[in-house]
């Protein structure tokens, strides 16, 4: 092979040693370190060939070669495996321990031929670097980094038999040489990519998990809440239960016993809703919301619960405003954004509900509930959705409210903002998706 392909081939191969070291630096990465150590080790090999390109082919370099392109191969398994998140099988020892076993007994018995003790350490680098790659794609499906570093080491694998067909004319050499450059220049990028990816995808991962962790502990946190609040209804309830049982009573007095049992369980049914809605327990049935409808009836069932010193305006634009969801979710975000906005008013003030095209296109349905309360500064307004956090006073508000809101809003489809300032009062902004009219025949 000529000298400067030789030390093409090396210069290459010291660079992507030298990237996977920066890189391992940087990151803190086991497996770009053993990346690393691939690289190298590919790369003395080739500085071996070129110092033993002049002498004799029966220069006893050539069994060292060989040792660097097994070590190399065992650092490009060792770091895939630690990539993903394996242990490589022992076997893989043994097979590379027993192969230079039999380059040694080749090189001591061989007089004349030294280089055949390289056919078991160059047949177990194939088998490794096609390996390598077998394990990239399996475990790492769908990654561009996968399908690049993969590819490249199965081709480089297969890239290796032919070589002594590519060396008996010098036109196939050089075409192959160049083949095999491109070859490691792409396994190369493609193990770059393919750790940046597996970062990527190790840091989705674990939000996920802490995002199930945080919510298991807040519905942890509030269960005993929600024991205290089931308490306080059931003893209201049995408390007017026994004095419906007095037959002294009045009608007047049954009447009121029966209110307060029937509001309590109102109170009860709707806290559940909402541990439901917190929680993701409660299954989705999609069909048609009118949105207009939803907000009708619930002003309607609040009309006892809103203060007469509280003026509430409904307007609702011209037009569908269907979504397609769970009506008990949006039922949900009204009743939710309503109550929110009547507890914001500390004595007279007005609410405002709006429904229109969120844009030009109508491909959304805007709710608008703006209150006329004392508002919030830019520290409230970003807590407003976290779980238990809430501004009124004990006894009066879970801190669930708008947080079911939010979690309704997330599951619709649709998406959510506030806009408030301190005696400013504060906007909530709805954005449901419209729901598709039904094609015509």
């Amino acid at each position: 092979m000529p000298l400067p392909w030789l030390g093409l081939s090396a210069a290459i191969t010291l660079i992507s040693g030298a990237t996977m070291g920066y890189l391992a630096r940087r990151e803190h990465s086991k497996a770009l370190w053993l990346w690393a150590c691939a690289w190298f080790s590919w790369a003395a090999a080739a500085v071996t060939l070129m110092a033993v390109h002049a002498p004799p082919e029966s220069s006893p370099a050539f069994p060292l070669c060989g040792l660097f392109f097994v070590g190399s191969s065992l650092c490009f398994l060792k770091g895939t495996y630690e990539l993903v998140a394996r242990r490589m099988p022992r076997a893989w020892y043994f097979v590379a321990g027993g192969c230079i076993a039999l380059s040694l007994v080749l090189a001591l018995s061989s007089t004349s031929d030294r280089p055949v003790a390289m056919a078991p350490l160059v047949s177990f680098q194939c088998v490794g670097l096609l390996a390598t790659g077998v394990i990239a794609l399996r475990r790492r499906r769908g990654q561009a980094g996968a399908l690049l570093y993969g590819t490249a080491m199965i081709a480089l694998s297969v890239h290796l038999l032919d070589a002594p067909i590519l060396a008996s004319s010098p036109h196939l050499f050089l075409w192959g040489f160049a083949v095999a450059l491109a070859l490691e220049v792409v396994a190369a990028l493609g193990m770059v990519v393919l750790y940046y990816d597996n970062a990527r995808a190790q840091l989705l991962e674990a939000q996920r998990a802490l995002e199930h962790k945080r919510r298991i502990e807040a519905l942890g946190l509030v269960a005993g809440g929600v024991a205290h609040d089931f308490n306080n209804m059931l003893t209201v309830m049995h408390g007017h239960l026994d004095l419906l049982r007095d037959d002294g009573g009045d009608e007047p007095s049954r009447m009121l016993s029966l209110s307060a049992m029937e509001q309590s369980l109102r109170q009860a049914g709707r806290l559940t809703a909402q541990l439901l809605t917190f929680g993701k327990s409660g299954e989705i049935r999609k069909q048609a919301v009118d949105l207009r409808e939803v907000v009708e009836n619930t002003l309607a069932l609040l009309k006892q619960a809103i203060p007469g010193q509280i003026r509430v305006t409904f307007s609702c634009e011209d037009g569908a405003h269907v979504t397609n969801g769970d009506r008990t979710l949006v039922e949900q975000i009204v009743l939710n954004l309503v109550t929110n906005a009547r507890d914001a008013i500390a004595e007279a003030g007005l609410i405002s509900i709006d429904l229109a095209s969120a844009d030009a296109t109508k491909s959304e349905v805007l709710l608008r509930v703006t209150d006329s309360g004392a508002g919030m500064d830019p520290e409230l307004v970003s807590r407003v959705f976290e779980p238990f956090f809430t501004t009124k006073g004990p006894g009066k508000g879970t801190g669930l409210g708008l947080t079911t809101v939010q979690e309704a809003v997330s599951r619709l489809g649709g998406r959510l903002h506030v806009e408030s300032r301190p005696r400013a009062g504060t906007t909530f902004l709805i954005f449901l998706p419209r729901a598709t009219p039904p094609a015509s025949d």
